[in-house]
């Protein structure tokens, strides 16, 4: 009898051990979880931070950008607040050259931004030839004033 009571004993100790042993394991996985998750949410908040850094900076590269001097130099390194009064906008650069027979006209990376509806083939052939070779502008309003010239709608009025 004192044989049974010790097995019975022993087999209610090792369920014990093993009922204890695997709540320990689910404790400590429990808290690997929680470490992690805040592990994760640690970095993100970190990226979040790292974004506004960005976005400021690229605001002051803008601001920095207004004031630079032309590629050109024809501002001369001058601030636009110290310059004549003028729009505070920043002036693109584009060239207008034949686009499939069409006037065509192109951003400074060179990527088509607006295709007008007129044919090249009906233009002067001074035009022709210089809308081969291409016209740069320097401004919206020159190019507003070459549309024109040309006898297209005005850029971005259409």
């Amino acid at each position: 009898m004192k044989l049974v009571k010790m097995a019975r004993f022993a087999t209610v100790t090792a369920l014990l051990s093993a009922s204890l042993l695997s709540a320990y394991s689910n404790y400590k996985a429990k808290e690997s979880y929680n470490k992690m998750r805040s592990g994760m949410n640690d970095l993100k908040n970190r990226i979040f931070d790292l974004r506004t850094v960005i976005n400021s900076l690229t605001r002051q590269l803008k601001a920095q950008n207004a004031s630079i001097c032309d590629a050109d130099g024809s501002n001369m390194g001058i601030n636009q607040s110290d310059a004549q009064p003028q729009d505070n906008k920043i002036e693109t650069h584009y060239t207008v050259k034949d686009h499939n027979g069409m006037v065509g006209v192109y951003n400074e990376e060179n990527l088509l931004v607006d295709e007008k509806s007129i044919v090249i083939a009906s233009l002067p052939a001074s035009d022709r030839q210089d809308l081969s070779i291409g016209i740069k502008v320097n401004s919206d309003k020159e190019l507003d004033k070459l549309l024109d010239e040309l006898g297209c709608i005005k850029y971005g009025n259409q």
